[in-house]
């Protein structure tokens, strides 16, 4: 399996790091709390695991991701509907 080797080094070394707050279904943070205090590691470890994993089968093909096509747009605050 490919290996994540995109990050971020400081000067002293150390992986940089950002702190980025993503919306989760309760289920799934309540698995991975569960999961993580039965492996007896950190959450965020767990978390970075599972991302650098998912994220590598995605990048090599192994993983499709399923998708259709969505179009956003604003809408305006009078309610008009200004669509070109």
């Amino acid at each position: 399996m490919a290996k994540s080797v995109y990050h971020r080094v400081t000067h002293t070394g150390q992986v940089e790091k950002k702190d980025r707050t993503y919306r989760l279904d309760a289920e799934i943070v309540t698995r991975l709390e569960a999961t993580a205090e039965r492996l007896r590691v950190w959450p965020s470890q767990l978390v970075v695991f599972l991302l650098r994993r998912g994220l590598d089968a995605i990048d090599s093909g192994e993983w499709e991701v399923p998708t259709r096509p969505v179009y956003w747009q604003i809408i305006e605050e009078d309610g008009g509907d200004d669509r070109p």
